[in-house]
């Protein structure tokens, strides 16, 4: 039979980052070696994955929480936490978080306010890593058709892929005028849009590379391959880097 309050110990002490020995300080009936035990036997990221689907459910079935959206939309962002003992593995240093090491937790939420999605991540890698983990990995019911991130969490690669995995992506982009639009026909058609073009599309290359880019996108939907994964192995040259429209 699982000892449920010694489980919910191991979970707080795990959640405040107290440890197992002072939290059994902190309470009564459970030794630091019992926490272990029960942490080694019982607390797995699956079940807190589990756990937290079950709770965003549960959370869409309230009439109130119903009015606040539909559970459509999301957006994803990345918070940073200092880390207060030395050399910690998980942690980095980032001159935009200061030069103290922080460990960076990227949490998808849904328009209902549900955060159905949460991983720890290091603080120098890009967002827009593993903002497809958030969306094809989480394990409770919500369906998002639009998705919402800064600028850290965009690349064409996300464009590219959220059109295949049938997600709307509408990141909000810093220096938006900066950026240019590739078309399919000679941008000299477009007198209007002219000052925003920047070339024409390669449609050769996408015909030439469009099984592998559907072979990509079925594997990250069944779960064969990881969206982080692939796109941190990555190497597309900028000359080569491929325009594929939403």
């Amino acid at each position: 039979m699982v000892d449920k309050i010694g489980a919910l110990t191991a979970v707080l002490a795990d959640a405040t980052g107290l440890g197992h020995a002072r939290m059994a300080e902190a309470s009564e009936g459970h030794t630091a070696d019992r926490l272990d035990w029960i942490y080694d036997w019982y607390i797995r990221e699956s079940n807190y994955a589990a756990a937290l689907a079950r709770i965003v459910d549960l959370q869409s079935q309230i009439p109130l929480v119903q009015s606040w959206g539909s559970g459509r939309t999301s957006s994803s962002d990345g918070q940073a936490f200092p880390i207060g003992f030395k050399k910690p593995v998980i942690a980095q240093v980032n001159a935009k978080y200061s030069r103290a090491p922080v460990t960076v937790v990227y949490t998808h939420i849904s328009d209902p306010y549900a955060p159905f999605h949460a991983k720890t991540i290091g603080s120098t890698v890009r967002d827009a890593t593993h903002v497809l983990d958030g969306l094809l990995n989480h394990r409770s019911e919500i369906e998002t058709e639009e998705h919402y991130t800064d600028t850290s969490g965009y690349t064409e690669h996300i464009f590219a892929l959220c059109s295949g995995l049938g997600f709307r992506f509408a990141p909000r982009i810093r220096g938006l005028g900066d950026h240019r639009l590739f078309c399919f026909e000679k941008p000299s058609q477009y007198e209007l849009l002219k000052p925003l073009l920047g070339g024409k599309v390669r449609v050769k290359t996408i015909r030439d590379n469009w099984d592998e880019y559907l072979r990509l996108v079925t594997s990250l939907r069944t779960g064969t391959a990881s969206s982080s994964v692939c796109q941190r192995r990555s190497k597309i040259p900028q000359k080569r880097r491929l325009k594929i429209p939403q």
